[in-house]
Formats: C-alpha cells, structure tokens, sequence
C-alpha cells in the first residue's frame, strides 16, 4: 500500500477525559490481542502507543475506519 493508507487514531489527553482514556489503555495482553486481530486482517505495518496520557494506532490500512474498529474493539 502506499502513504496514502498510512491512518492514525487515538485518544489523548487534550480531547478525552481521563475516565474515558482509562478505558482505551491496553494490558499486555490486549496488546498482544490487537496484533494477532489485525495480522489475521491482513495488516502487517502496525504500530501501537498507550500511555496514561494517550493510546495512538499508527498503521497503514485500506481504510481509517479499520483501524478505529481495533482500537474501540480493545
């Protein structure tokens, strides 16, 4: 795919609540769980960052709304 497909989504400290944002941080292993559902939807450029601040998908994918459906299905 080319940089076109490259998408990120997220939440963040400046547009979420914190009781909100708790909800999106990712254990270990839904982290591991997100990584086996996207390669089995063939996304093989996936990066993922979860603080207590934020918790971010970088990746390139057909389309942005995959990778929300990852993050909202964690």
């Amino acid at each position: 795919m080319e940089i076109e497909h490259f998408h990120i989504v997220g939440i963040n400290y400046k547009k979420t609540d914190t009781s909100v944002r708790g909800q999106f941080a990712l254990s270990n292993e839904q982290y591991a769980h997100l990584l086996v559902r996207a390669s089995g939807m063939g996304l093989t450029n996936l990066f993922v960052l979860s603080t207590c601040n934020r918790t971010e998908i970088y990746g390139i994918a057909p389309t942005l709304s995959i990778l929300t459906d990852l993050l909202c299905s964690e």
